[in-house]
Protein backbone atom coordinates (compact mmCIF):
# COMPACT_ATOMS: atom_id res chain seq x y z
CA UNK A 1 0.00 0.00 0.00
CA UNK A 2 2.90 2.47 0.89
CA UNK A 3 4.86 2.28 -2.53
CA UNK A 4 1.26 2.67 -4.20
CA UNK A 5 0.41 5.31 -2.09
CA UNK A 6 3.92 6.51 -2.98
CA UNK A 7 3.17 6.31 -6.91
CA UNK A 8 -0.10 7.95 -6.74
CA UNK A 9 0.69 11.11 -4.94
CA UNK A 10 3.73 11.39 -6.94
CA UNK A 11 1.25 11.38 -10.06
CA UNK A 12 -0.90 13.87 -8.25
CA UNK A 13 1.78 16.58 -7.04
CA UNK A 14 3.08 16.42 -10.84
CA UNK A 15 0.06 17.12 -12.56
CA UNK A 16 -1.40 19.52 -10.07
CA UNK A 17 0.08 22.59 -9.32
CA UNK A 18 -1.67 23.86 -6.19
CA UNK A 19 -0.76 20.88 -3.51
CA UNK A 20 -4.02 21.07 -1.65
CA UNK A 21 -5.57 20.37 -4.80
CA UNK A 22 -3.13 17.80 -5.31
CA UNK A 23 -3.71 15.82 -1.72
CA UNK A 24 -7.18 15.97 -2.13
CA UNK A 25 -7.32 14.30 -5.73
CA UNK A 26 -5.21 11.80 -3.98
CA UNK A 27 -7.07 11.02 -0.98
CA UNK A 28 -10.02 10.68 -3.30
CA UNK A 29 -8.40 7.95 -5.73
CA UNK A 30 -7.43 6.07 -2.24
CA UNK A 31 -9.78 6.11 0.18
CA UNK A 32 -12.14 3.36 -2.10
CA UNK A 33 -9.06 0.65 -2.52
CA UNK A 34 -7.72 1.61 0.83
CA UNK A 35 -11.24 0.68 2.39
CA UNK A 36 -11.58 -2.40 0.43
CA UNK A 37 -8.23 -4.14 1.14
CA UNK A 38 -8.71 -2.91 5.05
CA UNK A 39 -11.98 -4.90 5.00
CA UNK A 40 -10.31 -7.94 3.34
CA UNK A 41 -7.40 -7.72 5.84
CA UNK A 42 -9.93 -8.09 8.54
CA UNK A 43 -12.18 -10.83 7.25
CA UNK A 44 -8.77 -12.85 6.50
CA UNK A 45 -7.18 -12.16 9.80
CA UNK A 46 -10.46 -13.05 11.71
CA UNK A 47 -10.51 -16.49 9.43
CA UNK A 48 -7.55 -17.37 10.82
CA UNK A 49 -7.73 -16.51 14.67
CA UNK A 50 -10.43 -19.26 15.18
CA UNK A 51 -10.69 -20.35 18.89
CA UNK A 52 -12.13 -23.43 18.25
CA UNK A 53 -8.61 -26.38 18.12
CA UNK A 54 -10.97 -28.65 15.89
CA UNK A 55 -11.28 -25.46 13.25
CA UNK A 56 -8.10 -24.77 13.39
CA UNK A 57 -6.86 -28.18 13.16
CA UNK A 58 -9.28 -28.73 9.78
CA UNK A 59 -7.82 -25.20 8.46
CA UNK A 60 -4.16 -25.42 8.78
CA UNK A 61 -4.63 -29.32 6.95
CA UNK A 62 -6.53 -27.53 4.37
CA UNK A 63 -4.60 -24.34 4.27
CA UNK A 64 -2.65 -24.88 0.95
CA UNK A 65 -6.31 -25.03 -1.09
CA UNK A 66 -7.87 -22.27 0.56
CA UNK A 67 -4.72 -20.25 -0.59
CA UNK A 68 -4.79 -21.34 -4.10
CA UNK A 69 -8.26 -20.29 -4.34
CA UNK A 70 -7.99 -16.62 -2.75
CA UNK A 71 -4.95 -15.93 -4.55
CA UNK A 72 -7.50 -16.01 -7.53
CA UNK A 73 -9.70 -14.33 -6.17
CA UNK A 74 -7.13 -11.55 -5.27
CA UNK A 75 -5.88 -10.15 -8.67
CA UNK A 76 -7.96 -6.75 -7.89
CA UNK A 77 -5.06 -6.48 -4.96
CA UNK A 78 -1.88 -7.58 -6.72
CA UNK A 79 -2.48 -6.88 -10.37
CA UNK A 80 -3.29 -3.31 -9.42
CA UNK A 81 -1.56 -0.75 -11.89
CA UNK A 82 -1.06 2.79 -10.70
CA UNK A 83 -0.01 3.30 -14.32
CA UNK A 84 -3.73 2.94 -15.49
CA UNK A 85 -5.44 5.67 -12.91
CA UNK A 86 -6.99 8.73 -14.55
CA UNK A 87 -5.22 11.19 -12.44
Amino acid sequence: MALEDGAVLAKCLIKYDDPELAFSRFQQLRSGRVAKIIAQARKIGKAKSKPNWVINLFRDSMLKYFINMEKKKMHWVYGYDVHKLDI
